[in-house]
């Protein structure tokens, strides 16, 4: 089961999977005479999203993987939150943009099989999996409770005409009707 910002994620055994920001192509791997890949390195706003699942309906699930559980939230940390519709955008655009080179040219059978897969797929889906702490304070608590909602509502109106469905924003309790599990470490 792989393991992403203190989260466990468990997969259907009939999917195929692929930790997309650790790939060899996406950071560039190397055989010792060779490197291939490192398409992050094409610019320095290239992103990647953490996972991409494939069902065997042909659905591709590109999945991003935010914990704000393990720490004291700061004011910076409030921030991020709120970028966080801009955040998967761009790292679902870049995931996308390097799905034909990695199908053509990952020195990884494995990733070449995942890109390959994705590109066929026949829908894509995308979901930010977000994880917030129950606050202490009132007002924390109400803006914590309020932001899923508003960050889906927004990735809804940036995403939902490129990919054809609604991106999700989903945490460890309301993880239902998806093709995986999640739970803390």
């Amino acid at each position: 089961m792989p393991i992403e910002s203190g989260l466990n994620f468990a997969f259907n055994d009939n999917c195929q999977f692929g930790i997309y920001d650790k790939w060899g192509f996406y950071h560039g791997a190397s055989d010792g005479e060779t490197v291939t890949g490192g398409f992050k390195r094409v610019s320095d706003r290239i992103s990647a999203v953490d996972f991409i699942v494939i069902e065997p309906e042909n659905i591709a699930w590109f999945i991003e993987v935010k914990n704000y559980c393990r720490y004291e939230i700061t004011e910076r940390d409030k921030n991020k939150i709120s970028a966080l519709p801009n955040t998967v955008t761009n790292k679902m655009i870049c995931t996308l943009a390097a799905l034909l080179p990695a199908k053509l040219n990952a020195g990884n059978v494995e990733e070449k099989k995942i890109a390959s897969a994705a590109l066929n797929a026949k829908s894509l889906r995308v979901v930010l999996h977000l994880e917030l702490p129950s606050s202490t304070t009132s007002q924390d608590r109400r803006l914590f409770e309020r932001r899923p909602a508003q960050i889906e509502r927004k990735l809804s109106q940036k995403l939902k005409n490129v990919i054809g469905s609604e991106p999700l924003v989903l945490n460890s309790r309301n993880s239902n009707s998806i093709p995986w599990t999640v739970n803390p470490v």
